[in-house]
């Protein structure tokens, strides 16, 4: 538990750091712009989503279990399409998704001191080598979090890759500015 002793000025600052970044890739810079595409007529699908009064969830369609796997009416129904995932959210709560925004930059900031703190032990720390250390952990975290997920189900997502490797390489440069000297 030293290191949280030891690092909790760079843990905090980072999360502080990244919840800024994230925001202004998500408020300012216009890259997600493109992350999802409009319906050729979302009205008509908006119309019949509220028609079926569809929950807040994660649908997949046409739905099948593993068991329903080998059932030729199931089979059939996939593969004449069309497939797809429907997210039906319920209304943001801008506080609540705030708070856990920052909680999870918080999160992965406590782990990566924690790994970069072992990992370093013993050695003199430089400014390069918690960047390195840090850093690399970071971009190794947040660019691919999420990319598994789109390869089962189709979405864009290179903007998110580019933002985690800025995230990654902010958070390896407030642990180099912050690492305690002698630690």
């Amino acid at each position: 538990m030293e290191f949280l002793l030891q690092l909790w000025l760079p843990i905090l600052l980072t999360a502080v750091v990244l919840f800024f970044a994230s925001f202004v890739a998500w408020t300012v810079l216009p890259h997600h712009e493109s992350d999802f595409s409009p319906l050729p007529d979302e009205d008509k699908l908006m119309e019949t989503v509220k028609s079926l009064d569809v929950a807040p969830g994660c649908y997949m369609f046409p739905h099948m279990t593993h068991a329903q796997a080998k059932d030729p009416e199931k089979i059939a129904k996939y593969t004449s399409g069309p497939r797809g995932t429907l997210v039906v959210w319920d209304m943001p709560n801008m506080g609540k998704n705030l708070l856990l925004t920052f909680v999870f930059f918080l999160l992965i900031a406590l782990v990566t001191a924690y790994i970069s703190w072992e990992a370093l032990q013993g050695q003199t720390v430089t400014f390069l080598k918690a960047f390195q250390i840090v850093g690399a952990i970071g971009v190794l975290t947040f660019a691919s979090s999420g990319q598994l997920n789109a390869v089962w189900f189709p979405r864009r997502t290179l903007m998110d890759f580019i933002d985690g490797i800025v995230y990654g390489l902010l958070m390896g440069l407030v642990f180099a500015l912050f690492w305690p000297n002698g630690a």
